[in-house]
């Protein structure tokens, strides 16, 4: 798959037409909003009718059950992330890496966010439940990010060809799903970018490649 195809993933994740226009796209456009302002134990259909303009009925229609639209919900907010913490140069190379600790220090805003994200996991085990489809979603896409940060270095010159590329995009995921655990558990008092920026500095240590600097003397 070629670094343009991975770029085109992030939107591709997220099942269903979302579009502004189309009810399902407007359905999650208002519980994101609402989930990311009042947290994720509940989304109140009767918010969600007003917030985005399809009756309460039409609602059940699109998302059968709570589950169903958690699972979808996070998907979009998944992209959005993505889009802001990685798209363009922000996503290449060193800097694609680098990226991942601000994301996660931003989960402190959004504890409600974390709470539901670990919920998912837990019920992912279940391959008929919601959640299951999610998680296989959030882990591709993420390590798809990692490794288009990786393979995007290579090819630009700043990162050594050696690097265990899957390796080290899965290590990534594990260990943000453990500090993820680990803030959680301590009452949010663990920063949860900081082991990220030490295992990153480590990689640029070990496979940063010093830019190039002419030696004609010109």
């Amino acid at each position: 798959m070629s670094p343009t195809e991975r770029t085109t993933l992030p939107q591709a994740s997220i099942p269903g037409p979302l579009g502004r226009n189309s009810e399902r796209g407007r359905i999650l456009d208002a519980a994101a909003n609402y989930l990311a302002t009042h947290g994720f134990e509940r989304l109140p259909a009767a918010v969600l009718a007003q917030d985005s303009g399809i009756p309460e009925a039409r609602l059940k229609q699109h998302f059968p059950t709570e589950e169903a639209l958690f699972a979808s919900t996070l998907n979009l907010v998944d992209a959005k992330n993505i889009t802001a913490y990685f798209a363009g140069a922000k996503g290449r190379g060193w800097a694609g890496l680098e990226a991942w600790a601000p994301l996660l220090d931003a989960v402190v805003h959004q504890p409600g966010a974390l709470q539901l994200y670990s919920t998912m996991r837990a019920q992912a085990g279940d391959r008929e439940h919601p959640a299951h489809g999610w998680v296989t979603t959030h882990r591709d896409l993420c390590v798809d990010v990692l490794q288009h940060a990786m393979l995007t270095g290579i090819d630009a010159g700043e990162m050594d060809p050696s690097i265990p590329v899957d390796l080290v995009a899965y290590q990534m995921i594990a260990m943000t799903e453990g500090v993820q655990l680990h803030w959680l558990s301590s009452g949010g008092r663990a920063k949860q970018g900081e082991p990220i920026r030490a295992f990153v500095e480590n990689l640029r240590y070990r496979y940063g490649v010093p830019p190039h600097q002419d030696q004609s003397g010109d």
